[in-house]
């Protein structure tokens, strides 16, 4: 089977002749022994794989407190062969192949997320979704101030840390490691569909957002 970036993660599963494991291969395994620098897996080869400490600084302690003897697991394959002749894989990797998938599907289904705010640049937002870092564009942010200087863009967008904000993926490109979102199509949505509920007669909460000659705007 040809291994190409776009393959979901089920098709990985499957992809590899289990004999001979390969960068990139997901192995599915079960924890034979944990210790602070290690976890070793049995992953039904004639080498049982190891989970080195720098990938277990990559976890969650409350994840790695889950991880048991005995328990199956997913790893990917970082190298068939050390200089010491071992198996290496991670579990990290396995994990972010799953956010991927996830974040795929999303996209596949027209569906909103959320996303941790966790940095900001020049154009725009980073932010966190599960293991992976995507970028929100500012033309995308919509809770940014209208004919501001840059300086009050960039504190507005400085006080937006931490914050989840419900988006849209836009791009979706894992060879190239580009995760993509948009507050402003996601909000457009949400939108769309609180309109379309509403009824004559019904009553809603709202807050003004300007008033006019002719009235005012309500959000």
């Amino acid at each position: 089977i040809t291994i190409t970036e776009d393959m979901s993660f089920e098709q990985l599963l499957d992809a590899y002749n289990y004999d001979e494991p390969h960068r990139g291969q997901i192995l599915q395994g079960t924890v034979l022994e944990v210790s602070d620098d290690e976890i070793l897996i049995d992953v039904g080869l004639k080498r049982d794989a190891i989970v080195t400490r720098k990938d277990l600084g990559f976890l969650d302690d409350s994840l790695i407190a889950t991880i048991e003897v005995g328990m199956d697991i997913l790893t990917y394959v970082l190298q068939p062969r050390d200089d010491n002749g071992d198996l290496i894989v991670s579990i990290n990797k396995a994990l972010e192949l799953e956010d991927w998938q996830n974040a795929q599907n999303s996209m596949d289904e027209d569906s909103i997320v959320e996303a941790t705010v966790v940095d900001t640049n020049r154009g725009g937002l980073l932010v966190r979704y599960g293991r992976l870092n995507g970028f929100v564009p500012q033309s995308h942010i919509v809770s940014l101030p209208r004919f501001a200087s840059q300086d009050e863009l960039e504190d507005a967008k400085r006080k937006l840390i931490d914050d989840i904000l419900p988006l849209k993926f836009i791009e979706i490109d894992r060879r190239r490691n580009r995760l993509i979102l948009s507050e402003r199509v996601a909000r457009t949505q949400a939108e769309q569909t609180r309109i379309s509920e509403l009824k004559v007669g019904q009553r809603v909460t709202g807050r003004v957002v300007s008033i006019v000659d002719f009235g005012a705007f309500v959000d």
